[in-house]
C-alpha cells in the first residue's frame, strides 16, 4: 500500500480517537466518586502550555523567548477557560489535515490506476 493511503488511514483514526474524546466533554455519566448523582464531562486539567514567541531584536540575541514560569498557573487556567474554542480549532485543523490526506491518497490512486489501464492498453 502507499504511504498517502496509510497517511488518510492514519489522518481518519486520530480524527475518530480526537471525536470520541471531545465528545466526553459534556455528557453525562454516573461512575466514579464524582458521578454518583448523574455529573457531566468537562476539563479538569491543562498542563502549562509550552508557548514560545520568536522575537530576536538584533544578530546574537536570544531569538525564542518562552513566558515567564511565574506565568504557567495563569496560562493554564486560561487554556481552561477557551478550552471549548480550543478543542473547535484543533478539531477543525485535524479535518483540513484529513482533506489533504484525502486528496493525496486519491491523487496516487488515481495515477496508479492510469498507470495499470496503460499497461493494459499495450
Amino acid at each position: 500500500m502507499s504511504n498517502e493511503i496509510d497517511d488518510y488511514k492514519k489522518q481518519i483514526e486520530i480524527l475518530r480517537q480526537f471525536d470520541q474524546w471531545a465528545r466526553l466533554i459534556g455528557k453525562e455519566y454516573y461512575g466514579g466518586t464524582r458521578g454518583k448523582g448523574g455529573e457531566f464531562g468537562r476539563v479538569v486539567n491543562v498542563s502549562s502550555p509550552k508557548i514560545e514567541v520568536y522575537y530576536q531584536e538584533y544578530d546574537g540575541a536570544t531569538n525564542y523567548h518562552e513566558y515567564p514560569p511565574e506565568c504557567s498557573s495563569a496560562m493554564s487556567k486560561a487554556v481552561m477557560k477557551h478550552s471549548g474554542q480550543i478543542i473547535q480549532t484543533a478539531r477543525e485543523i485535524l479535518i483540513k489535515d484529513l482533506s489533504v490526506a484525502r486528496k493525496a491518497a486519491q491523487k496516487w490512486a488515481e495515477e496508479m490506476l492510469s498507470i495499470s489501464m496503460d499497461d493494459e492498453v499495450d
